[in-house]
This record gives structure tokens, C-alpha cells and sequence, in this order.
């Protein structure tokens, strides 16, 4: 019976293809397990220092099955990073959507579900990794870190540019953007190095914060 190959996209959505008879359900279930695995033990021991006997032994597949569903280890933690990085994307973000609260208040939830993904001990400890090995680190990682920054970007951007409390901003809508996640970006660094516990941040507080030190000097009164 011949190999069945992933293809790009499924690679980056985490969906490994069908083989044999395992049923939809369960092959999800095992592609969960093993992305969770995968990122627990990357943010444990870096990228370089991971290998995908130890991924596998601890998901319960076998290296070969990685290597069909993945390709290799670049391509799995891709997946990895795909599934971190789409927990950054605050649900309904579309711009097209219709906004429910007042400018302030939707920005915040923006802001507030960005950081809560980042508290992930997973997102953390492979943002350590960038932070303390920028210089060495893989191309991947270095993907992470800009990945990360292009969609928290996206989704504040949406808020400014599309909510009409915004339409009046005494400065241009990148400029406050980049100024949220200058602190956002502050923030994670922070948390990433244990000079911040993550334990000790609310995402909502922390939030809401953040915005009114931004927005304060942004919106016509």
C-alpha cells in the first residue's frame, strides 16, 4: 500500500492525510495530542535540543508517522506554531464584522484576548527561546516571533481602522497600533525571562491598562 504524503497546508493546519482505517475523530485526537506534546517539549528544551524520537515516544507514535504527517521537524513545528499563533486571533475578528461595545471596550477585548494566548506556558517558554537566542536562533523561531506580531497587529488594526468611535484619532491608526504592541511586545519579553509571573498578570486588567495609557493622548475629546 503506498504512503500517503501531507501536503503543505495540511502540514500548517495540523492535519495530517488518512492512513489506513483510523476515523476522522480519532486521527484528530491524535493530531491534538501530538501538537500539545510537541509544544510542551519544545518550549521545555528549544528547538535544537528537541528531537522527534522524544516527541514520539511521549505522544505514543511512532518517529516514522511524524515524519508522513510533518515531513520533519521544521514541518512539524510549523504545525506547532500555526495552532499558538491562530490562538492570537480574537474570535469574529473579520472586518467586516459588526462591533457590539463602544471603541474603548472593543479594543481592550482585542488587546486582553491577545494577551491571555501569549500567557500560554507553551507560547512562553518558545518566546524564551527567541528571547534568549535571538542571534542562533532558527529560521523558524524567528518566523514565530514575527508571525506573532503580524497577527496581534491585525487584529488591533481592525478595531482602529474599522470602529467608528476611531474615525477621529488626533494620530494615524498605525501609529497607535505600534504603540499597543510596543508594550505588548514589552510585556511577553518580560514574562518570557520570569521577571514578570505570568501568574501575577490579568489579562483584562492588564488590558485595559494598556489601552488607556495609548489611547489617552490618541482620541479627539
Amino acid at each position: 500500500m503506498p504512503k500517503a504524503v501531507s501536503t503543505k497546508s495540511e502540514m500548517r493546519a495540523g492535519r495530517p492525510t488518512k492512513i489506513g482505517r483510523p476515523s476522522a475523530a480519532e486521527s484528530q485526537r491524535k493530531t491534538e495530542k501530538l501538537l500539545r506534546t510537541a509544544a510542551t517539549i519544545f518550549a521545555q528544551k528549544g528547538y535544537a535540543q528537541t528531537s522527534l524520537d522524544s516527541v514520539a515516544a511521549a505522544a505514543g507514535l511512532s518517529k516514522k508517522t511524524i515524519y508522513t504527517w510533518y515531513g520533519d521537524k521544521a514541518g512539524l513545528f510549523d504545525s506547532v506554531m500555526y495552532h499558538l499563533l491562530e490562538s492570537l486571533k480574537p474570535p469574529g475578528a473579520d472586518s467586516g464584522r459588526q462591533f457590539g461595545k463602544d471603541g474603548l471596550a472593543e479594543l481592550e477585548t482585542q488587546v486582553a484576548h491577545i494577551i491571555a494566548a501569549t500567557l500560554q506556558p507553551a507560547f512562553l517558554g518558545i518566546y524564551r527561546i527567541f528571547a534568549r537566542e535571538a542571534e542562533k536562533s532558527s529560521d523558524v523561531l524567528k518566523t514565530f516571533h514575527e508571525s506573532t506580531a503580524t497577527r496581534s497587529h491585525a487584529a488591533i488594526m481592525n478595531v482602529l481602522l474599522h470602529h467608528p468611535d476611531f474615525q477621529m484619532l488626533r494620530v494615524p491608526a498605525e501609529e497607535a497600533a505600534r504603540a499597543i504592541l510596543e508594550v505588548l511586545h514589552s510585556n511577553v519579553v518580560l514574562m518570557s525571562l520570569q521577571i514578570v509571573s505570568p501568574e501575577a498578570v490579568s489579562p483584562e486588567d492588564e488590558a485595559r491598562r494598556i489601552v488607556g495609557i495609548v489611547m489617552n493622548g490618541c482620541l479627539e475629546r
